[in-house]
């Protein structure tokens, strides 16, 4: 068994108001609007007037491949307001709250952090398969979110002269513990880097996940 390649991959939709937009070297297209959009990180059937434009600028260093970060925007006025709508797709996915620091504040109560685990398998040829992990964690202090942190992360396998029976445990056991220290990683670096103490995960059981998830298909079964 061997690793040929590993990635991740998160989408997200942003939704914001501008006052003020501009752009470099060419021209944009901008629809008027009689009532202004709801900002509520939903684009609304009011959007669908307005085109797409690339999201093709950047400031500092090399334009990033498609594969690392890719996104459009439309904009859309009125007589107050110009409106951005962007569709981000980036390696990481990480929402945080207003003043995520308040929940690390001395005397007060930590959040409850939930996690949420989930690997996919898919078949590609030459005895291949991807692997991915799913890592979803949200942070709440009492009802109120504090931050949602997700995290995919997939390794290619080839399995060479595995016996059939053998597949599924190498698969969604060997293979995502392979995965993991490399997400938890990446984990902690997006808590930090969004104002939190590193979200430092501990070691999962991938075989009592397995068996749990083969006892469900064989009670499906009966």
């Amino acid at each position: 068994m061997k690793i040929n390649k590993i990635s991740h991959l998160t989408k997200v939709l942003l939704l914001s108001g501008l006052s003020i937009f501009a752009t470099t070297g060419q021209a944009l297209e901008a629809k008027q609007t009689q009532v202004a959009p709801v900002i509520d990180g939903v684009m609304d059937s009011l959007w669908q007037t307005a085109s797409w434009q690339p999201l093709n600028q950047h400031i500092l260093g090399e334009m990033p491949s498609k594969e690392d970060f890719s996104g459009r925007f439309k904009v859309m006025w009125d007589k107050n307001k110009i409106y951005l709508l962007a569709e981000i797709q980036d390696d990481i996915l990480f929402d945080s709250h207003p003043n995520p620091l308040d929940a690390y504040k001395k005397n007060e109560e930590k959040p409850e952090i939930q996690v949420n685990i989930h690997t996919a398998v898919k078949k590609l040829p030459d005895n291949a398969f991807e692997v991915t992990l799913d890592i979803k964690t949200e942070a709440k202090k009492k009802d109120k979110i504090s931050f949602i942190a997700e995290v995919s992360y997939a390794g290619i396998f080839t399995l060479n002269k595995v016996p059939a029976e053998h597949e599924k445990p190498l698969l969604l056991i060997e293979a995502p513990r392979m995965l993991f220290p490399f997400a938890r990683n990446v984990l902690a670096e997006t808590t930090r880097d969004g104002g939190y103490p590193p979200l430092m995960l501990n070691p999962i059981d991938f075989a009592s996940l397995y068996q749990k998830q083969m006892e469900k298909e064989k009670n499906k079964k009966n």
